[in-house]
């Protein structure tokens, strides 16, 4: 089963202790350490994902603008059992409340190396925009994707229905 909860301390801490690896190269090449992350997660009341109870995701919305949010997403080794539903979360409950607050865009920025990242973007509607140089600490190059009210207005919601997970409080 897996259920959605507002951010607590003891849930994220768990994620950030077991990053799968690809997170962890994506996150720690632009942060300084894991205390950074926890903070970050716990300031953008981050939505966690459990899965049999376990946490295995943190997902959030950070403004950029008053149009425009990032996505964030990272979490355990355990998370792609948990994508489809995560991606139903996603464009069933957090994205219509963003459009309704005025959000018209939806970025994600992702490290080079983080295949499978790129393929979740891509099939969830996100155009590549491009190429960003020397993002990370070490040069990292990243992929800026972004999710458009125009292109959401033409996706078929039909791939996001039928929600079975739990929202909790």
């Amino acid at each position: 089963m897996i259920e959605f909860h507002p951010v607590n301390l003891v849930d994220i801490r768990f994620i950030v202790e077991n990053l799968r690896q690809s997170d962890s190269d994506e996150i720690y090449c632009q942060i300084d350490d894991a205390a950074m992350l926890i903070d970050l997660a716990m300031e953008l009341n981050s939505t966690i994902c459990r899965l049999r109870g376990e946490p295995v995701a943190a997902i959030s919305f950070s403004p950029l603008n008053l149009a425009t949010v990032a996505v964030n997403l990272f979490g355990t080794d355990k998370i792609t059992r948990a994508i489809p539903e995560i991606t139903r979360f996603i464009f069933t409950q957090m994205i219509p409340d963003a459009l309704v607050q005025g959000i018209r865009r939806f970025e994600a920025r992702s490290i080079e190396t983080h295949a499978q990242a790129h393929q979740w973007l891509e099939a969830c509607g996100a155009i590549r925009e491009g190429t960003l140089e020397q993002v990370g600490v070490n040069g990292e190059r990243f992929f800026m994707y972004a999710l458009t009210k125009p292109t959401l207005d033409n996706l078929n919601p039909k791939r996001w229905q039928n929600v079975r997970s739990k929202s909790g409080s």
